[in-house]
């Protein structure tokens, strides 16, 4: 499995959490849209990433779920690349 792969099943997932929870609380319909445009743009395998996009394409043996600086979560896979989902200007992998 490639960390492109992975990381669009990890997204879509959360994503779709959200979704569920926009519903329950009875968010406003452009919100719950656009969420599920961004389901359908992942589960295409569209996926926006700023830094070093040949990564995307390494499979990998582990991976981790570690937090940064502020608490926000990244993960890490093979110690050695680094994917941001919630970076200052989007998502953001690095070596």
């Amino acid at each position: 499995m490639t960390i492109k792969d992975f990381i669009i099943e990890w997204e879509t997932k959360i994503i779709r959490e959200r979704l569920e929870k926009l519903k329950t609380f009875e968010a406003p319909a452009i919100i719950i849209e656009k969420t599920k445009e961004n389901i359908k743009k992942l589960e295409n395998g569209e996926l926006k990433v700023g830094g070093d996009k040949s990564l995307l394409e390494f499979d990998f043996v582990q991976c981790a779920v570690k937090k940064g600086r502020g608490g926000k979560i990244y993960l890490e896979f093979d110690n050695t690349i680094k994917y941001f989902p919630e970076a200052k200007y989007g998502r953001y992998i690095t070596k």
